[in-house]
């Protein structure tokens, strides 16, 4: 609810009405002696108390629509020293004419927490001083709406010394008290400007900013803002492409970031999307990529590794897919190196989702030391106060656990005001509330804060945060680094937490793993053949670009995989172009029968290559249940000329047509690129068959003479008992 009310930090209203009763402290006030001031004061909170008791409820207006009516901070002071004189811009839009205008600016006790920050956006509580209803339309001659008002507050109270700042040009003096003694008035204001009904002088449009007044004398320690800013964020659930208002918007940011180079800023950036940027020929990509060098060029301006993709890191270390965390870090870091050309990069994990301890695990093993986790993935802890010290994991069982520092959601909340200079300096308001948590704290504390990628005017938001930061007595930018190696369990802060992710990481099914693992075996089988050489992440040597590319569209899918959709699988499809690509070039001859008019001989197998085919690496595989072969089936072959032949010697073992089944793979024979099936026909008779058909001729003959001498006996037997029996007659 927290995150919500702040959202809506500059349409809440307020449900009371400042009365006329309200002082209105003029500027001769300031001459007075203390005592008359102070009583002057105590006045002003009794007649705002009895105000307060006499109004009656309001309308709330949530937007202009509704009341024809808003106001939007155009900058104000980010914080003042004692004395000094507090400036605010706004721009009135509005259909009452501009001389009618009536605006009141209140300003509330001074906030002892952040909850008490947070409850301020929208219902600031202990009216301190009033201008009450002020008719500015004397200092807005010549303007129309939407009109631009300035104003110079000097802060009443006792002991403050008189303001010496110079004030805003064509600005309205206001004098408004703030309710503390001298020494007790470093902290956080709320100060709510009110557009009032010209006639009746109910608020019709309010919002809430702050006012800070910094101490005296500098604090031991700064309070370190740790800014991480997202470049160039897409959503990874569609093969969207750069436009030319992202390039703009990240052109602006890094302007902004310009103007104030010295302050500590950590950028992170999708790999992916740096290698469409490089490929985008227009002026704008061109800028935007030497801006990004240039900033890059600065060590106070480092980059985060990252993955090639988006991919849900807790899932993959889940999954059989683990090993491909580590290679996507690999092929990232190497993008972000040669396209950028960063010498190093920043070995931290940021993020916003849920991360498991599997995934932790697998992020520490292969070197990334720093975890930027959202305090929602965390069990909470009894601290009261903001966590501003870096801890380690309580409930992660290896032996090298990662510094983890918190990301600090409700300041990232701040910066999706619909105003974006407001939101900043909420921002900025509320970051020194948690500095005054400590104010005199020696140890060093850090806030580490994810500009959201979402803010329509990031740009704006960052210029007056870095502004709003710049020469701050009590905040100061810091790296990452700086955040990780403050010390550990101090100012009560615990020096382990426990990693509690909110829900189980989305599972990948057996089909999509399956699809996943065919394209990724068609790459890899590419590449052998193409000879080229997967090192660190990404393919060198031969056809490397092409590899490379179908290579990140394998990176791109496997952030989908949780999810599959048609995105999914054209990122599977461009990933597996190389492999059809080998696949259109090469053929077999087209001669499918083979004739041996021997029993054994040399079969020719012929594979042809595409002319504008580079030299392929291949395997040259022969089987067949026909046929005896007396060489190697498997053959590594170079197609380097357009029609390569291999010669296996085989023995037919029977006479006529036999199968032979041919087949093209890739180097180490774990895909196909191409079966086709041939007809061996063999015209010759074996040995084999000529030694069994003469033993089967002369078994004929031998079977022949033996019947033949069997009857010739029989016959002659017969004749001589014939012959003996004439002889006796």
């Amino acid at each position: 609810m927290e995150n919500i009310s702040k959202n809506m930090a500059n349409i809440k209203k307020s449900f009371t009405t400042e009365s006329n009763l309200t002082v209105f402290l003029t500027g001769t006030m300031s001459k007075l002696g203390s005592l008359v001031f102070a009583a002057s004061l105590v006045c002003a909170v009794f007649c705002q108390t009895v105000a307060a008791c006499r109004s009656v409820p309001v309308k709330a207006s949530f937007s202009a629509a509704s009341n024809d009516s808003s106001i939007k901070v155009m900058g104000q002071s980010p914080f003042v020293n004692p004395g000094q004189t507090f400036n605010l811009s706004i721009q009135v839009d509005t259909s009452t004419p501009i001389s009618n205008l009536v605006v009141q600016l209140t300003t509330f006790m001074k906030l002892s927490s952040r909850s008490s920050f947070d409850q301020s956006i929208t219902n600031p509580y202990g009216v301190v001083s009033s201008t009450g209803g002020m008719v500015i339309g004397q200092y807005l001659v010549g303007q129309t709406s939407p009109a631009v008002v300035n104003f110079s507050v000097t802060l009443l109270a006792p002991g403050l010394p008189t303001s010496t700042t110079q004030e805003l040009p064509s600005a309205i003096p206001v004098r408004l008290g703030i309710g503390c003694q001298y020494s007790a008035c470093p902290g956080i204001y709320p100060l709510k400007v009110s557009l009032l009904d010209p006639v009746t002088r109910v608020e019709t449009y309010s919002l809430v900013t702050h006012i800070v007044i910094s101490p005296q004398d500098p604090p031991p320690t700064r309070l370190g803002i740790g800014l991480v800013i997202p470049l160039l964020s897409q959503d990874s659930s569609t093969s969207s492409t750069l436009s030319q208002t992202d390039i703009n918007s990240a052109i602006g940011v890094l302007d902004s970031v310009a103007t104030d180079f010295s302050t500590p800023i950590t950028f992170t950036i999708d790999p992916s999307t740096l290698v469409e940027l490089s490929s985008d020929k227009s002026e704008s990509a061109a800028t935007l990529l030497n801006d990004l060098k240039f900033i890059g060029s600065n060590s106070l301006h480092p980059f985060v590794e990252e993955p090639y993709s988006d991919i849900d890191i807790s899932s993959l270390a889940d999954s059989a897919l683990e090993q491909d965390i580590e290679n996507q870090y690999l092929s990232g870091n190497a993008v972000l190196k040669s396209i950028l050309g960063l010498k190093s990069l920043i070995p931290a994990y940021v993020g916003t989702a849920d991360l498991s301890l599997v995934g932790v695990s697998k992020l520490v093993s292969f070197g990334i030391s720093t975890l930027l986790l959202p305090i929602s993935s965390l069990r909470p802890s009894s601290l009261r106060s903001t966590a501003t010290q870096p801890f380690g994991l309580s409930n992660l069982t290896d032996s090298s656990s990662p510094i983890c520092l918190a990301l600090d959601q409700g300041l990232s909340q701040d910066l999706l005001n619909s105003d974006p200079v407001l939101g900043a300096e909420t921002f900025i308001g509320e970051a020194s509330q948690v500095f005054f948590d400590a104010p005199n704290s020696s140890y060093d504390r850090n806030l580490s804060v994810l500009i959201p990628s979402s803010i329509s005017s990031q740009a704006t938001v960052i210029k007056n945060l870095l502004s709003g930061i710049a020469d701050n007595p009590i905040l100061e930018g810091v790296t990452l680094a700086s955040s990780a190696t403050a010390p550990q369990g101090v100012l009560s802060n615990p020096s382990t937490r426990e990693l509690v992710p909110s829900s189980s990481p989305p599972s990948i099914s057996p089909k999509s793993l399956a699809s996943f693992n065919t394209a990724r075996s068609q790459l890899t089988a590419a590449s052998l053949a193409y000879g080229a050489i997967f090192e660190n992440g990404q393919y060198t040597g031969s056809n490397a670009i092409d590899l490379n590319s179908a290579l990140g569209d394998l990176y791109q899918s496997e952030a989908l995989i949780t999810t599959p959709g048609p995105s999914f699988s054209d990122y599977l499809s461009s990933a597996s172009s190389p492999f059809r690509k080998i696949q259109s070039e090469i053929s077999l001859s087209p001669n499918p029968n083979i004739t041996l008019t021997s029993s054994t001989g040399k079969i020719p197998i012929t594979v042809i290559a595409s002319p504008s085919s580079p030299i392929l690496n291949l395997e040259l595989v022969v089987s067949s249940n026909g046929l005896t072969f007396h060489s190697p089936t498997s053959v590594s072959i170079n197609l380097n000329k357009s029609q390569n032949t291999v010669y296996f010697t085989v023995t037919a073992r029977a006479r006529g047509s036999v199968p032979l089944t041919v087949s093209v793979k890739s180097p180490d024979g774990s895909v196909t690129l191409i079966r086709q099936q041939l007809s061996v026909h063999s015209t010759a008779i074996s040995s084999v068959g000529v030694i069994l058909s003469l033993g089967a001729a002369l078994l004929v003959l031998w079977w022949w003479f033996r019947t033949a001498r069997r009857k010739w006996i029989s016959h002659r037997g017969k004749h001589s008992k014939k012959k003996v029996a004439r002889d006796g007659q």
